[in-house]
C-alpha cells in the first residue's frame, strides 16, 4: 500500500497487519506520463490559477463583497428570510441564490452606502487592479524560513512600521512637498496585502508518483485472471526516470499588494527592507533608488586593468550619455560612456577624440582601449 495511513483499508491496522489489497495501477511505460500530469496541475496552478493578476482581482472582489456585506440581503428560494452575503452560505435556500450576478446589483445601485463598493467594481472592469509590487521566491536561506514562519498579519505589519524609515532614507532630505503627498507617510495595513504562496504537485515537497503502483509489461497478460491470481503492481525507482524528476516539487513564495494607487515605491521598499534585508541587517535602511543633489548625478571612479591600469572617471545621469575622461600617465583622450543594463556600461571613443587618438600596439598593447569595448561594473 502507497499511503497505510490514508488508506481505507489499512489505516486502522497496525504496520505488522499492513498486507497488500486491490488499489488502481498503471501500466510502467506511462510512468514518465504520470509525472507529466502532476507537472502540468502545478504549471496551472503557477501560470493561471495563483497568477499574481488572477489573485489581485480576486483580492479586490472580496473587497467588494466585503463592504455590501451589511446593505445586500441574498434571497431565500422557498421565501424564507434573507441573510447577508457572508451568512447566505449556511442556508442552501439563500446560497442558491448567490451568484456573480450580485456584483452587477452592486454596480447599478444608486445607494451611497455602496459607494465604495461599487467604486472597487468599476475599477476592475477598466482594468485597474492592485499592483504587486514585490514577489521573494522562498529558498532554503535561514532568513527566509524564519520570515516564512510569521503570519501573513506579522508581515504586513512589518511592512507598515518599516515604510516610515525607508521614506526618511529616500526622500528625508531632498523629498519635494509634491512628492511627500503622493508617497503619503499615512501608510495603513488596510493599504497593503501580504501572500504566503504555497503550490507543488500534489503531495507538497514529496514526489507524487512514488504513490503510484505500476505494472510491468510481462503481468499485463495477468489482469484478465481470477482476482486471487493477478499480479502485484510496484513502486517504480526514481533512478529510473531521473531525467524527468524536478529539482524540488513545492514551491513557496510570499507577495506584497499595493491596493492605493501612487503608494507602490513606498510599499516596494519597505517590502524589500523588511523581506530581503530585514533578517540579515536588522535596524540599517537600505535604499534601492538614492537621491543626490544635481539632477541625479554622481560621480564614479572606475579601474581598468589589463596588465595597466586605466583610471575612468565620469559622471552618470540617468537620462543621458556621459563623457568618460581616460588618464594614463602624459595621455589624455576622451571617451563616451552609454549605460545599456543595470551592471554594464559600452564604453567608445568620442567622435572629437578619434582624429587625436595616439595607438602604440607595440610598446603597451594590452592597455589600449579600443573604440568599443564593454565595462563591467
Amino acid at each position: 500500500c502507497s499511503r497505510p495511513g490514508k488508506c481505507f483499508e489499512c489505516k486502522n491496522c497496525a504496520p505488522k497487519d499492513v498486507k497488500d489489497h486491490y488499489m488502481i495501477c498503471w501500466p510502467e511505460k506511462l510512468v514518465v506520463k504520470g509525472l507529466e500530469f502532476f507537472k502540468t496541475r502545478f504549471s496551472m496552478h503557477s501560470n493561471v490559477y495563483t497568477h499574481k493578476t488572477v489573485k489581485a482581482v480576486e483580492y479586490m472582489i472580496c473587497d467588494a463583497l466585503v463592504l455590501a456585506d451589511p446593505w445586500i440581503p441574498v434571497p431565500n428560494a422557498k421565501g424564507g428570510p434573507p441573510l447577508r452575503i457572508s451568512q447566505a452560505m449556511s442556508c442552501t435556500d439563500n446560497y442558491v441564490n448567490l451568484k456573480d450576478s450580485v456584483l452587477d446589483l452592486i454596480e447599478s445601485s444608486s445607494d451611497p452606502k455602496l459607494q465604495r463598493s461599487r467604486d472597487i467594481i468599476r475599477k476592475i472592469r477598466s482594468r485597474q487592479f492592485y499592483k504587486c509590487v514585490f514577489s521573494l521566491a522562498v529558498g532554503n536561506k535561514d532568513h527566509e524560513q524564519e520570515l516564512w514562519k510569521r503570519s501573513e498579519a506579522e508581515i504586513r505589519k512589518m511592512i507598515v512600521m518599516t515604510s516610515k524609515k525607508v521614506y526618511e532614507a529616500q526622500y528625508g532630505q531632498f523629498g519635494t512637498p509634491e512628492k511627500k503627498e503622493t508617497d503619503s507617510l499615512g501608510l495603513k495595513e488596510g493599504d497593503i496585502i501580504v501572500e504566503k504562496r504555497t503550490i507543488h504537485h500534489g503531495q507538497k515537497s514529496e514526489n507524487p508518483v512514488n504513490n503510484m503502483r505500476f505494472v510491468s509489461k510481462t503481468d499485463l497478460m495477468s489482469l484478465s485472471k481470477p482476482l486471487e491470481s493477478l499480479p502485484v503492481a510496484r513502486k517504480k525507482d526514481e533512478t529510473e526516470y531521473e531525467a524527468h524528476v524536478p529539482k524540488k516539487f513545492e514551491e513557496k513564495c510570499i507577495r506584497v499588494y499595493c491596493k492605493e494607487k501612487g503608494k507602490e515605491s513606498i510599499v516596494l521598499s519597505a517590502a524589500r527592507e523588511v523581506i530581503t534585508f530585514g533578517s540579515k541587517e536588522k535596524g540599517q535602511v537600505h535604499s534601492p533608488h538614492p537621491k543626490s543633489r544635481g539632477g541625479g548625478k554622481r560621480k564614479e571612479r572606475v579601474s581598468l586593468s589589463q596588465n595597466s591600469q586605466k583610471s575612468l572617471a565620469f559622471e552618470t545621469d540617468d537620462t543621458a550619455d556621459s563623457s568618460v575622461n581616460s588618464t594614463d600617465g602624459n595621455e589624455n583622450q576622451e571617451f563616451m560612456l552609454s549605460q545599456e543594463s543595470n551592471d554594464s556600461f559600452s564604453v567608445s571613443e568620442s567622435p572629437s577624440a578619434a582624429s587625436t587618438r595616439v595607438r602604440d600596439e607595440e610598446s603597451t598593447p594590452e592597455a589600449q582601449i579600443r573604440p568599443t569595448k564593454r565595462l563591467n561594473l
